[in-house]
């Protein structure tokens, strides 16, 4: 075994001694509690590490001596241990030094301790008349705690802000929470903090390639595709095989006018992961924009067979069919699109337009008017409608 895989194990076993004394601590104080713990890897100071073992012999050693006076303690302890062997991290599975869905059923153990533990230590009538004020008042702290803590949770800004906030952590692990704070504030259309943020998770670990991939979508939000397109070839470099990056790639190209380049990444996308639906639209948008309708028409109908609900694929297959002649086909898809997203406007005054092509004009009227209702300030629909209104004979 190289000094680097011992290296590794020791910080396994050293995060995982950590870790139950910091499970410990946040049963009892229930505070700072995080969505992610990034793992501290190699930087775990070595005096930490050997102090959480320290207690953790001193427990055991107490809870094991009170084996005939107090069994409830070996039981519940022993408990603890074990059931969070598989989760504790010397097997590491993900990137956290800890999580608190893990401790569902070690907590078992501890509350098992605790639940035989204090008739045993309030035996006296003084002692037990308290109890009822210990119990509300731990009760009132722990709605308050919970209070709080929910309120983290009301949407994923606030939950990776406080995840940031509560780890202060430079660890390169915590790029994921910093990157999905980019992305939650990215899906609110602040794309430049968005790019903000993204920068500062490269600063943490430049070498992930998701980051890189998002900042380039965001940029391109921005129009800045050049800058774009360095970040998407920036994530293809760190993951050779990140069909996304490649997709987004293509797209920043074709926002470039570079059209052969866009289709060779759009190609590459599509065979590195065959159940990826948008390269198809993409390039089928792409095709369009070249006059090659048969092709993206192809395009199209393979985004479709992948992704059913893909409801632009059934608006853009619908308009190219249209131009084609083919009406019925257009119906059809852009009745898909509606029934799919009932408030998507524009598709009512797409299939308004292709059912005014075969004469049914009245249905029409009713397409239009729906689009004009969702959107009050359509004015293609608003002409469109007075047009269909002309020709079955109404005002």
């Amino acid at each position: 075994m190289r000094s680097t895989e011992l290296r590794s194990l020791y910080s396994a076993i050293a995060n995982a001694v950590v870790s139950y004394l910091q499970y410990l601590k946040k049963i009892f104080y229930p505070v700072e509690l995080s969505v992610f713990y990034p793992h501290p890897g190699d930087s775990l100071p070595d005096w930490k590490a050997l102090v959480c073992l320290g207690a953790l012999v001193v427990i055991t050693t107490l809870a094991v001596r009170a084996i005939r006076q107090a069994p409830y303690l070996s039981v519940g302890w022993f408990w603890y241990l074990g059931t969070l062997v598989p989760v504790i991290g010397i097997v590491q599975v993900g990137e956290q030094a800890m999580a608190d869905r893990y401790m569902y059923i070690p907590l078992i153990g501890i509350f098992i301790a605790i639940a035989w533990g204090l008739p045993d230590l309030m035996k006296h009538k003084a002692q037990q008349n308290l109890m009822p004020l210990m119990v509300g008042t731990l009760i009132a702290l722990l709605i308050t705690l919970t209070w709080v803590q929910v309120s983290y949770w009301k949407n994923s800004r606030s939950l990776f802000e406080h995840a940031i906030s509560v780890n202060n952590s430079k660890a390169p692990s915590f790029v994921i929470v910093h990157n999905n704070l980019g992305h939650a504030i990215a899906s609110e259309g602040q794309y430049e903090e968005a790019v903000m943020r993204y920068r500062q998770a490269i600063k943490i670990n430049p070498h992930f390639a998701a980051v890189h991939n998002n900042l380039g979508v965001t940029l391109n939000e921005l129009n800045r595709y050049d800058e774009a397109i360095k970040s998407f070839q920036q994530a293809i470099k760190i993951k050779s095989d990140y069909a996304e990056a490649h997709n987004n790639l293509a797209n920043g190209l074709r926002q470039k006018g570079k059209v052969k380049q866009a289709i060779v990444y759009y190609d590459k996308a599509i065979r590195l992961k065959g159940d990826y639906a948008e390269p198809h639209f993409n390039l089928g948008i792409l095709l369009s924009q070249q006059g090659r309708n048969e092709e993206a028409v192809t395009q199209y109908r393979r985004s479709l067979q992948i992704k059913p609900d893909f409801i632009l694929a059934h608006d853009n297959l619908a308009s190219l069919l249209s131009r084609q002649g083919d009406l019925e086909g257009a119906v059809a898809h852009y009745q898909q699109a509606i029934n799919l997203d009932p408030g998507f406007s524009k598709a009512h005054n797409n299939l308004g337009t292709a059912l005014a092509g075969q004469d049914r004009f009245e249905e029409a009227v009713i397409h239009f008017e729906q689009a004009i209702n969702i959107n009050p300030d359509y004015r293609d629909a608003q002409n469109n409608l007075e047009l269909a209104r002309s020709l079955v004979g109404k005002k």
